[in-house]
């Protein structure tokens, strides 16, 4: 996870991963491209303000994976404590 755990891994789609540094130019490259891009214009003119938090929001995940990256959704699961059920006594 980087940046706070905005949901993006440094995966290069190989066995081997980014480095720390590669990661930054490619998630930068990414968020440059976006701004750019016409999605990211649209968004500009609807005053979306332009930071991290809403780029992770609103990039598809193809651009992304232009320079290396992936998004992985990551749901909260359900913590469900099992209880231990006592046989009953037969009568």
């Amino acid at each position: 996870m980087l940046a706070g755990g905005y949901g993006i891994d440094l995966d290069d789609g190989s066995d081997e991963r980014m480095t720390p540094d590669e990661a930054v130019i490619a998630l930068s490259k990414a968020q440059e491209g976006y701004w750019e891009s016409k999605g990211g214009q649209k968004s500009l003119r609807d005053r979306v303000e332009r930071s991290f938090p809403e780029f992770m929001n609103r990039v598809p995940s193809k651009m992304l994976g232009e320079v290396g990256l992936k998004r992985h959704y990551k749901d909260p699961e359900p913590i469900k404590e099992l209880v231990p059920i006592k046989p009953r006594k037969r009568e």
